[in-house]
């Protein structure tokens, strides 16, 4: 659609490339997935009042719903997950 072109070219910025990297890292360091990790950063953010899930899948609504066992862990995770 070209009236989302600014969408593609901010997504494609080489800082979010540099972000997603960081934060793969950080999965494979804790053993989190980077989903339980988005979730949960997203859970544990004041300014965040809903958590809209999008799953298409009943496993990935299952997977996006294990994030609850993960939420300690990802409060601990805070400090670095604000400055990736």
């Amino acid at each position: 659609m070209p009236n989302l072109n600014w969408l593609k070219e901010e997504i494609l910025q080489p800082k979010n490339a540099d972000l997603a990297m960081k934060l793969k890292m950080l999965a494979d360091k804790t053993g989190l997935s980077m989903t339980h990790l988005a979730i949960g950063f997203c859970a544990i953010n004041p300014n965040v009042s809903s958590v809209i899930l999008g799953a298409s899948r009943l496993e990935q609504l299952k997977d996006n719903l294990e994030t609850i066992k993960f939420m300690a862990q990802i409060h601990r995770l805070k400090s670095e997950l604000e400055n990736l």
